[in-house]
C-alpha cells in the first residue's frame, strides 16, 4: 500500500493497478477507514485509491469543509493525479461529495457508489426522511463539550455489531481537525442536494443497510 499527498494538500492511500476506483470516507472518518475495501478491490484489478477530506487525516487543514470544496478538491485531485474516468464510492457525507462532483463534472466518474446517502441529511416539511433537526444539534453540542469522547460516542454507535477487526478500523481512525468535525456538522444541518440529482448522467449504485 502506497501513501501520498497532492501538491493541492490532499493525502491518500492506494494499492493495486488497473481503473482507478477513488473512495471517499465519511464525516469524522479518514482513508483508513477502508482497509478492507483496498484490500479486496486492489486484488479484483482495480488501482484503489482512498483520499482523506480536507480536516481529516493527513490532508491540509485549512477551511473552508464545505461539501462544494472537497467536491472541487476532489476534481483537483483527479486532474493532479491523472485518474481519468475514476469509479467513485462515498459514504454518508462523503457520499454528498460525490454528488457534487457528479451532477457538476458528469462525464468524468465512469461510475458512482453511494454508501449510506441521502442528498439531504435533516428532515423539512418537504422532506421526511432525514434525522430530525434536534439530533444533529444535539450531536454539535456534544462535539463542543468534549470532542474526542463525543467522536469516540458517535463511531461506537456505529460500530454496534461489527466484528472485531472491522470495529477496530473504525475506531482508529485518526481524529478529524476539531474546526472541520463542526463545520461539518453545521454544513448537515442546511446542505441539500437534491437540485443535482437530475444533473447525474453517469450508472449509480445505491447500498443502504
Amino acid at each position: 500500500m502506497k501513501k501520498g499527498i497532492t501538491a493541492g494538500g490532499i493525502s491518500f492511500i492506494s494499492a493495486g493497478e488497473g481503473k482507478p476506483l477513488i473512495l471517499i470516507h465519511g464525516w469524522a472518518m479518514a482513508s483508513s477507514v477502508w482497509q478492507l475495501q483496498i484490500d479486496y478491490f486492489s486484488g479484483k484489478g482495480f488501482e484503489v485509491i482512498a483520499v482523506d477530506l480536507r480536516g481529516h487525516g493527513e490532508s491540509l487543514k485549512e477551511g473552508p469543509y464545505t461539501v462544494a470544496q472537497m467536491a472541487y478538491d476532489l476534481k483537483n485531485f483527479i486532474h493532479e493525479t491523472g485518474r481519468k474516468s475514476p469509479f467513485l464510492v462515498g459514504w454518508s457525507r462523503g457520499a454528498m461529495v460525490a454528488l457534487a462532483f457528479a451532477a457538476k463534472h458528469s462525464h468524468s466518474p465512469s461510475a458512482v457508489c453511494l454508501v449510506g446517502a441521502t442528498p439531504r441529511f435533516t428532515q423539512g416539511d418537504d422532506f421526511p426522511h432525514g434525522l430530525p433537526l434536534k439530533d444533529v444539534k444535539g450531536m454539535k453540542a456534544k462535539i463542543e463539550r468534549n470532542f474526542e469522547r463525543s467522536i469516540s460516542e458517535f463511531r461506537q454507535s456505529i460500530a454496534a455489531g461489527l466484528d472485531d477487526e472491522k470495529r477496530e478500523i473504525l475506531m482508529n481512525c485518526p481524529l478529524p481537525a476539531v474546526e472541520a468535525a463542526r463545520a461539518g456538522l453545521s454544513e448537515l444541518m442546511e446542505t441539500d442536494l437534491r437540485d443535482c440529482l437530475e444533473r447525474i448522467k453517469t450508472p449509480v449504485l445505491l447500498i443502504h443497510g
